[in-house]
């Protein structure tokens, strides 16, 4: 009876759709496991992954060691790496712990098409760190720092083909294929909307939409 519920488990039909979540107990060798048990039973069959990591609500920042907060960063690469050939949806999120900025460790996701990206920690940015080129086939983004900023680095580009773009809590400048498409579709009869738009009573609270976008800045 076990083996044959190891195996439904572990069939292709339930496998194309993981929903994980990992932590805070015993939260290294935990993501260490899981990427094992990818690496033995899920090699392309995963089309879709929500994979969440969770540090304990009474950690401070400062508890997690560099050599730790980097075992995590490696991990969630090699999750990536692993399931490269198959994924077609991503969505990583981190309470309490810093999110890898999106950058050459996604490099063989060139078929992946949806990307959401989340990091719920005190002063915990989203970052877009290198050019995106590589991500071919990314058709929307979705990024989100619940209690920090996100940010796209001087020299960084977003996916070269993405029809639909949400940032939250943005903070830097538009990038700047962002601004051209902005200006092609005012161009073709669009009507391009100002820098910013406000979204409520606070003026420092800032969102820019059409149908394609939506940039909210934060508010103070």
């Amino acid at each position: 009876m076990c083996r044959q519920w190891g195996e439904l488990v572990h069939s292709p039909a339930l496998l194309g759709s993981l929903e994980v979540s990992i932590g805070p107990a015993r939260l290294l060798p935990r993501l260490r496991s899981f990427v094992e048990w990818l690496a033995r039973r899920a090699l392309g069959h995963v089309r879709q992954l929500r994979l969440g990591i969770a540090a304990a609500e009474d950690l401070a920042d400062g508890d997690w060691t560099e050599d730790e907060s980097q075992e995590i960063a490696v991990s969630i690469a090699a999750v990536v790496t692993l399931l490269a050939g198959s994924l077609r949806q991503l969505s990583l999120s981190t309470h309490k712990l810093p999110l890898p900025p999106l950058g050459s460790w996604m490099v063989l996701l060139g078929r992946l098409a949806n990307l959401e990206m989340t990091c719920r920690r005190d002063i915990g940015n989203v970052t877009v760190s290198a050019p995106l080129p590589f991500l071919t086939g990314l058709c929307s983004l979705r990024l989100h720092a619940l209690s920090g900023e996100v940010v796209v680095d001087p020299g960084a580009t977003l996916p070269p083909k993405l029809t639909s773009l949400w940032m939250r809590s943005f903070c830097s400048d538009v990038p700047p294929q962002v601004s051209a498409r902005c200006s092609c579709c005012a161009s073709n009869g669009g009507q391009q909307p100002p820098s910013f738009a406000p979204c409520c009573h606070s003026a420092s609270c800032a969102m820019w939409v059409q149908p394609w976008l939506v940039v909210q800045r934060p508010c103070n």
